[in-house]
């Protein structure tokens, strides 16, 4: 049996990993998603950011492995970001992107499992600077599938 900590993460979301900073001083993120397993809670509540202020996040979100502070997270799939994210879907609202500004990790009784909590707060007039990776060939094999940028 798994972990308690980890044992309901039954939603997939993706995320881009924090990679730095931009010549603006706003968090880059990596170009390319990542699909991972997450515990998703649409509630605004307040939690304490890393300078111990308190804010309000849009989203709480359980995950069982290091998110970077700056990171973008998107609720659903790989196959549903291919068929929405390409600015014609609803992921063009811009709505659905978050970014990660609380983090909060907490050990277990005997240090062996972490419960990691997120709180995301939402993006604006994020997704004209978002890639968009397309199938660009397939063929009958899905596993020999390319895919291409799509810049906006």
């Amino acid at each position: 049996m798994p972990a308690q900590e980890i044992a309901y993460l039954r939603q997939t979301a993706l995320v881009w990993p924090a990679s730095g900073y931009d010549s603006y001083g706003q968090p880059a993120v990596a170009k390319y998603p990542t699909q991972i397993s997450v515990r998703w809670n649409n509630t605004q509540t307040e939690m304490l950011n890393p300078q111990g202020n308190t804010i309000s996040v849009d989203a709480t979100v359980i995950v069982s492995q290091e998110i970077p502070m700056g990171s973008w997270l998107w609720l659903g799939s790989m196959d549903s970001w291919l068929g929405m994210g390409s600015g014609s879907g609803s992921a063009a609202q811009d709505d659905h992107l978050l970014e990660v500004k609380a983090y909060a990790k907490t050990a277990d009784i005997k240090n062996r499992n972490y419960f990691r909590q997120l709180g995301l707060i939402r993006l604006h007039n994020t997704i004209q600077s978002m890639v968009v990776y397309r199938p660009a060939l397939q063929f009958n094999n899905p596993r020999n599938t390319m895919y291409l940028p799509i810049w906006f």
